[in-house]
């Protein structure tokens, strides 16, 4: 998000300023790093710096966290490279709408998050991961990260009421993972990135178009049922690439979270005594705490 008046008044007199002209590369090469970095080395929660030549601000902290959220005080309005937008949210995306159309589009996303289907979802990754036990077991040793791509893809879709072939499940897990990991990158791989997503799409277009005709059954009250169904603000439904993308952003963040559960579980490995004491405890404090220090998504390389 940007806020136009706090970015042309980032180099006011008063803001600690980063040395550098323009720190363009150093975001790159520190990544998630590179805010906190900065604000150690200036001794400060807030400094101006310019990235590509545009002035910034760079902040972190609770204040900053209150700051982002207040209503109205940002626009989502090209706060993203495109190809990051293309790639995770696309155009016409509730992420890409600002004010009322925000709002109702936002509704429609929380009407899926009923404590009854969180607990289904939960469920359900409890279902594929049981599932997958035998396999791994037997197989000695796996990559968690490569694993968890292809179970989050049947949860999500399971989840959402998007219908899946098991022999579909690896090339629907590699277009989700794909959008997720160029979305920080530039070149060829972001390019094959954008051509597994615009695949994507269409499918779910076409998912969409047979849901709306009847000729495939989803469950009542799932995700793709609700945003089948979906009217905007006029009354008029929800335009078909519209909504194979919002179908898209409920199943591409569930395949994010295996990068969480990856990094958990390193860190688990590496800090055994470090874990969470009970089921509850996982809920309550060392689940949120952790979040704080893996990254659901790459930074830029």
């Amino acid at each position: 998000m940007t806020d136009h008046a706090a970015m042309e008044g980032a180099g006011h007199a008063g803001h600690p300023r980063a040395p550098a002209l323009d720190d363009t590369l150093a975001l790159l090469r520190e990544g998630y790093t590179f805010i906190g970095r900065r604000c150690d080395e200036l001794g400060t929660d807030l400094f101006a710096t310019r990235l590509m030549m545009t002035p910034v601000l760079c902040m972190r902290g609770a204040e900053a966290a209150r700051m982002f959220y207040a209503p109205g005080r940002f626009t989502r309005q090209g706060a993203m490279p495109r190809t990051t937008l293309w790639l995770l949210q696309d155009k016409g995306s509730v992420q890409a709408l600002d004010g009322a159309a925000h709002r109702h589009r936002k509704a429609m996303f929380m009407a899926m998050m009923s404590p009854g289907a969180i607990a289904g979802a939960a469920d359900l990754l409890e279902k594929h991961w049981r599932e997958a036990l035998p396999r791994w077991e037997a197989a000695g040793e796996v990559a968690l990260f490569e694993e968890m791509g292809l179970l989050l893809t049947r949860v999500a879709c399971d989840w959402a009421g998007v219908p899946l072939r098991e022999e579909d499940a690896p090339t629907l897990a590699a277009e989700l993972t794909a959008m997720i990991e160029y979305s920080g990158r530039v070149g060829p791989g972001t390019l094959n990135a954008l051509r597994l997503r615009a695949r994507t799409e269409r499918r779910m277009r076409a998912l969409v178009r047979e849901i709306r005709a009847g000729a495939v059954p989803v469950p009542e009250g799932s995700a793709a049922a609700l945003i089948a169904a979906h009217r905007a603000p006029d009354g008029t439904p929800l335009d078909e690439k519209a909504a194979a993308v919002e179908l898209i952003n409920i199943l591409r963040p569930t395949v994010a979270v295996g990068r969480f559960i990856a990094f958990a579980a390193l860190a688990l490995h590496e800090n055994p005594a470090g874990g969470p004491a009970s089921p509850r405890e996982r809920r309550t404090a060392w689940s949120p705490s952790y979040r704080r220090c893996g990254a659901s998504i790459p930074s830029s390389r």
